[in-house]
């Protein structure tokens, strides 16, 4: 059986007059025309066993179905997200009123001064950082995610 909320989205996805609603890794697509049916039947309340008598097919083989559309709403969804977390990036720069060149170097300099202040602290190599990660972790904040962080640019700067 269905949530409710899994109905609703289906409920949608059927609505949606958009000619490909969905994103799959190989781009948009389509419902096929059985797809369609079988998400009717669904939002209808009907079982995966009275659908695939429908389509004289197992209740396995509906479910098979409904989980290439799960799966190719879920994609959908991240796509729409990571566009618009993209968009939003791209817009908080432009309403920095900075021009690319200008963020570009100042990232430059940031890098340049993590370096910095590695050398100062005589860490000049990846086995360095490793032998000393342990007093590195103390430091307030400084978690697994910033680590890797400095990794990167040692290795950057020692390649």
């Amino acid at each position: 059986m269905l949530s409710q909320k899994t109905k609703d989205m289906f409920a949608s996805l059927l609505a949606n007059t958009n000619e490909k609603p969905l994103m799959t890794r190989n781009g948009p697509r389509s419902l096929t025309a059985r797809e369609k049916k079988i998400l009717i039947f669904l939002v209808d309340g009907k079982s995966y066993g009275e659908i695939g008598k429908e389509f004289d097919v197992t209740g396995e083989r509906i479910k098979q179905y409904v989980a290439r559309v799960k799966s190719a709403v879920a994609y959908t969804e991240m796509v729409k997200t990571k566009s618009e977390n993209t968009e939003n990036t791209l817009n908080s720069l432009k309403d920095s009123g900075k021009p690319l060149s200008e963020i570009l170097v100042e990232d430059a300099f940031e890098l340049l001064s993590v370096r910095n202040g590695l050398l100062a602290n005589g860490i000049h190599t990846l086995a360095d950082l490793d032998a000393r990660k342990n007093e590195i972790y103390r430091f307030e904040g400084f978690g697994a995610k910033k680590m890797t962080v400095v990794k990167e640019i040692l290795d950057f700067f020692t390649a």
